[in-house]
């Protein structure tokens, strides 16, 4: 019910309100992951307006070629008051129901928007903990320890890596190929996963460790003994019989594009050959890549968009009006500063901008 009644009232959910919270919310309480989905795959592109913003914007909800965010405002009623962790938590929270389904790729993007928000000296305990899961989701859908997004201040990476340290340090032994040592250290840091409610997402890194690996050795072999690919594969030794039933579950589950196949060998154990791309027909590879290319191509119409309203926001600002305002007056006195001695009108208006974003 409440799904529907956001996209109901914003087809577009470009607007975050506060139901959107709520929703995630419950959605996570019920574990029902996928009620979520129709309103987390929408991309939120505004806040609602500043009542003083609100009177020159105006519309009618029921106008088809109204925006969102002209009647979603602080004053409409359709939202309650949202504060910077409100934002922070919609986005963990739909980070954490997209790994709940695997979606790696869409949890990192959520996760991503957390741990980039912008911040002054100090961040959030929310942000923090989304750091925490970002470093697990990267060794889960890229087999490597992910830079935060770039846009990350570097301080606030430094503050991440002496907080997460665990989880850096484990990330870096998945990295180095050391089964027994990931083991070991998931074993001395349970207590670390378990308070962070991550043991979960840490199971699955060690799960992932072994066919990340082989995945690994198809781009340097052609085709393998069991006996070898374990060998080459993991620097602790394991029962043969335990990794042909590995290598077949991944095989068959689709995550190795290689085929198995009996050999002369005392010990029973099969060969697996590796599959080139060559073998699989181009033309579904070219269909899903167009698909992709529409798909991207919809999401940067609708991007520009939403900036074109962002930025038709800001020129009705009081700061930008008061910035023409002294661009005006500067200009009629011939270029002479009107301000106090030892002030300049644009330095202040950018530190009033800087202060309303920490």
């Amino acid at each position: 019910m409440i799904r529907d009644a956001v996209l109901r009232l914003d087809p577009s959910a470009a607007v975050l309100m506060s139901t959107h919270l709520l929703l995630v919310k419950l959605c996570l309480q019920a574990k029902a992951y996928s009620y979520a989905l129709p309103v987390l795959n929408k991309h939120v592109y505004h806040f609602p307006t500043l009542p003083e913003w609100s009177h020159s914007e105006a519309s009618m909800a029921c106008a088809e070629d109204a925006s969102s965010r002209s009647f979603v405002t602080g004053i409409s009623g359709f939202s309650s008051k949202l504060t910077y962790q409100d934002y922070l938590r919609y986005f963990l929270y739909g980070g954490m129901i997209f790994m709940a389904l695997k979606k790696w790729h869409n949890a990192l993007h959520f996760l991503g928007t957390v741990v980039s928000m912008p911040t002054a000296n100090s961040v959030s305990l929310i942000m923090v903990e989304a750091y925490k899961k970002w470093v697990l989701v990267g060794l889960l859908e890229k087999g490597k320890l992910c830079s935060p997004p770039n846009i990350t201040a570097t301080h606030v990476v430094r503050i991440y890596q002496s907080l997460a340290r665990p989880y850096v340090s484990l990330a870096q032994t998945f990295e180095r190929g050391d089964l027994a040592r990931l083991k070991s250290e998931v074993n001395a840091a349970k207590d670390i996963w378990c308070k962070d409610n991550n043991f979960g997402l840490v199971s699955q890194v060690v799960d992932v460790f072994f066919s990340r690996s082989v995945i690994k050795l198809g781009r340097t072999f052609a085709a393998l003994t069991v006996a070898d690919l374990v060998k080459q594969a993991l620097s602790s030794p394991v029962e043969g019989s335990v990794a042909e039933s590995a290598v077949s579950s991944l095989v068959m589950a689709g995550a190795l594009d290689a085929s198995l196949a009996e050999t002369k060998d005392p010990d029973g154990l099969s060969i697996l050959r590796f599959t080139g791309d060559s073998s699989f027909p181009r033309l579904p590879h070219e269909l899903d890549v167009q698909s992709q290319l529409k798909g991207e191509q919809q999401l940067m119409e609708h991007l520009v968009g939403n900036l074109e309203e962002i930025n038709t926001a800001l020129g009705m600002s009081d700061e930008c009006l008061d910035g023409l305002q002294r661009g005006q007056a500067w200009a009629a006195s011939g270029g002479v500063n009107s301000a106090a001695p030892g002030e300049t009108g644009t330095l202040e208006m950018d530190e009033d901008l800087m202060g309303d974003m920490s």
